[in-house]
């Protein structure tokens, strides 16, 4: 016969095993990043541009011409296109156009790819940290 003291030993190692086991399992895993940039460069003009995300939406762009100061844009999101991405929109000084869109569909992260139009010029941006 097992004596009861080694009995509630061994219960009291066991649940407290699992209780460990939960609480770690429970935990959420790390978020991906929630704050980056998309770069890149229209061909035509060789004007650069970034695009911020923040807190799972893409917020701000700043357009760097060769010459002259940057400007940055608030972005508002707009809608999904036909395909599920995401559209933003900005208006630039001036009055040009700018479209942004979220060619992950909402899963933006590092390596996503963004489609970026400044008044019909179009570009490809890509998100790094």
């Amino acid at each position: 016969m097992i004596p009861l003291n080694k009995i509630l030993s061994v219960s009291l190692s066991t649940l407290l095993s699992s209780v460990a086991g939960l609480t770690f399992f429970a935990t959420p895993k790390a978020q991906a990043a929630t704050n980056f940039n998309c770069t890149g460069q229209f061909p035509q003009n060789r004007m650069q541009f970034s695009v911020r995300y923040l807190d799972g939406r893409f917020t701000a762009i700043t357009l760097t011409p060769q010459s002259g100061p940057p400007r940055t844009n608030e972005l508002r999101y707009d809608r999904p296109n036909e395909r599920g991405e995401l559209i933003y929109r900005a208006g630039d000084m001036g009055g040009a156009d700018i479209v942004v869109i979220d060619l992950s569909k909402g899963a933006a992260q590092p390596g996503t790819k963004v489609s970026v139009s400044l008044d019909g010029q179009w570009a490809r941006g890509t998100c790094s940290l």
